[in-house]
């Protein structure tokens, strides 16, 4: 079901030689050991494996076999796509072309309310050109019906207040039919609504799967799960929390300049919303044409708390994997060491074994060391306008962020 929707929305991509619409394989398994360990070797403790992962770089799949009737449909969609981008940029263009002539700020922040919607559609037509979402998405069809449902629900209240739409400041109010006007705006809704619900449910989605991962890992770390018969010291613990961490890496790669870039246009849009609806009285005032911006509006806010919820509860989960690594009920688990006395008298006095022993609590200690600078060290984490979420601290100054933008709303409206 999911594919279909992507096909509708003109963001769908194919194994296929193709430049128009290749998708990208991203490869997550990870490559086998390549260095020679002379003494290992000669001892045959190990063959294949290594307890420092290599992480691997990406791969493409591609099918180079494409028939005519192929390209001329790979084609042809192509411009399917660019007609989709066409539908949601009007509006954009439409205002700040209108700005520009007469300087009108009722059109400056409707352009940038606006115009998170292409940039999120530009975003998406690259993003679902690799494979990364197939990875981590589950019950596809079910959350698929959940975007459905919600674009559906949007409709709906707009269609409550249709009327507010009718204004010179939507480039829809220049056509004369009625009846071609509610025709338009329905095919923009369609794929505008369904594009930002797909980016915000996909983000939702996806990082809670991650979430997930780490929270397993830890309920493993606490059960002492890990199987240590043929893995030295905590080399299974080391690969495997490298293994989430370089997961989580390549989602962050994907969705973190989106993020931001939204968040910034659509501050700037809020801030000036805000400060035009809102009197020298300190009295809110929505006229006709205010009104068609709400429902944008409280998208922007909905979105961007989705997504700092999610980027916070990730964060959180990350914080307690190191305290826990770094806590004393971890020590006494994984780091516990046995006197050289009682070694000695259950081996019989066997000096090898004694030697084996310290050497196996050495490489241990050193691994728990790695171990906890591979999480306490900053990782590739979610950043706004270059405020970490790593350790919650964007909340703080997030609050001085907000204070910062209601001092410069007053100012503004005291020149006005």
């Amino acid at each position: 079901m999911l594919d279909y929707l992507l096909l509708f929305l003109g963001i769908k991509s194919w194994e296929v030689n193709y430049i128009l619409v290749k998708k990208t394989k991203i490869k997550f398994n990870l490559s086998s050991q390549k260095k020679e360990i002379k003494t290992v070797k000669n001892l045959e403790l190990i063959e294949n494996e290594t307890p420092s992962p290599i992480i691997s770089s990406y791969n493409i799949v591609l099918d180079s076999n494409i028939s005519v009737q192929k390209k001329i449909f790979y084609i042809l969609y192509t411009f399917y796509s660019f007609l989709i981008l066409s539908i949601i940029s009007i509006q954009p263009l439409y205002t700040i072309v209108k700005y520009i002539n007469n300087t009108d700020i009722i059109f400056l922040y409707s352009f940038f309310l606006h115009l998170n919607l292409p940039m999120i559609y530009i975003w998406e037509k690259f993003y679902f050109r690799t494979d990364h979402y197939e990875r981590f998405l589950k019950c596809k069809n079910f959350k698929t019906g959940i975007i459905i449902l919600t674009s559906l629900l949007s409709y709906f209240i707009n269609f409550l207040d249709i009327n507010s739409f009718y204004n010179e400041y939507y480039w829809l109010s220049n056509i004369d039919s009625k009846l071609l006007f509610y025709f338009l705006i329905v095919i923009e809704w369609i794929y505008a609504r369904i594009s930002l619900f797909l980016f915000i449910y996909l983000f939702m989605f996806i990082l809670h799967q991650h979430i997930i991962k780490i929270k397993k890992f830890k309920k493993e770390l606490e059960n002492n799960e890990f199987d240590f018969e043929n893995n030295t010291c905590l080399s299974n613990i080391i690969k495997e929390i490298s293994i989430i961490r370089h997961n989580l890496e390549i989602t962050i790669e994907y969705y973190n300049d989106i993020i931001s870039y939204t968040t910034l246009i659509g501050g700037i849009g809020l801030m000036l919303f805000v400060r035009n609806i809102i009197s020298t009285d300190n009295v809110i005032i929505l006229n006709d044409h205010d009104r068609y911006l709400i429902h944008p509006v409280i998208l922007y806010i909905l979105t961007n708390f989705i997504l700092l919820v999610n980027m916070l509860r990730y964060s959180y989960r990350r914080e307690e994997i190191l305290k826990y690594i770094k806590s004393m009920d971890f020590m006494n688990r994984y780091i516990i060491r046995m006197s050289t006395e009682d070694i000695m008298r259950k081996s019989k006095k066997n000096i090898s074994i004694v030697n084996f022993n310290i050497a196996e609590e050495t490489a241990t200690t050193i691994d728990w060391i790695v171990l906890g600078n591979i999480v306490s060290e900053k990782w590739l984490d979610f950043s706004i306008l270059g405020i970490s979420t790593a350790d919650g601290s964007i909340i703080k100054k997030g609050f001085a962020f907000g204070s910062f933008l209601l001092f410069g709303i007053s100012i503004l409206q005291n020149n006005n």
